[in-house]
């Protein structure tokens, strides 16, 4: 497969992708051709850490990442959950880098949201997409008003 004899890291990242239960990146290449490399991961990349004092879960999946399977998502917000339920305090997910995804997909951003509820903590969720935002909307209407696009804001509602 032509995928596994490119080197990734040679080329520029224009995109992740999730279909079919796994994480794709594609790369341009120096001479300008497209090289899909897939990941082998069931999950997107989560970077966790602490903000001016406040929990953060980051998707790190890259720019433009355009996730078309619910396995890989629920996947991600299960891991997700599991860094919110070792800390105190509100929490941020930082979806920013997703670009596109079903609003269907979002249904699992419920179950977190549901748990740091229980527990008197609010989930603060940044997106970048207008698009990601109407889905998890739709999909969790309890977030409205704890939405933002920008971290700063994000923050402060956290903190607040």
């Amino acid at each position: 497969m032509a995928e596994r004899c490119v080197d990734p890291r040679n080329g520029e990242r224009v995109l992740g992708l999730v279909k079919d239960g796994v994480f794709y990146e594609a790369f341009r290449s120096e001479s300008g051709e497209i090289v899909l490399v897939d990941s082998e991961q069931d999950h997107l990349p989560v970077v966790c850490e602490s903000v001016k004092g406040i929990r953060v879960a980051r998707v790190d999946c890259g720019d433009n990442c355009y996730v078309f399977d619910p396995r890989v998502l629920r996947t991600t917000l299960r891991e997700v959950l599991e860094f919110a339920r070792k800390g105190a305090g509100n929490f941020v997910l930082d979806m920013s880098r997703i670009s596109l995804v079903a609003e269907s997909h979002l249904n699992a951003l419920e179950h977190v949201n549901a748990y740091l509820a229980g527990r008197n903590r609010r989930l603060v969720v940044i997106t970048a997409s207008a698009v990601v935002t109407r889905g998890i909307l739709a999909a969790v209407p309890a977030l409205e008003g704890r939405i933002f696009s920008r971290e700063e804001k994000a923050l402060a509602c956290a903190a607040g």
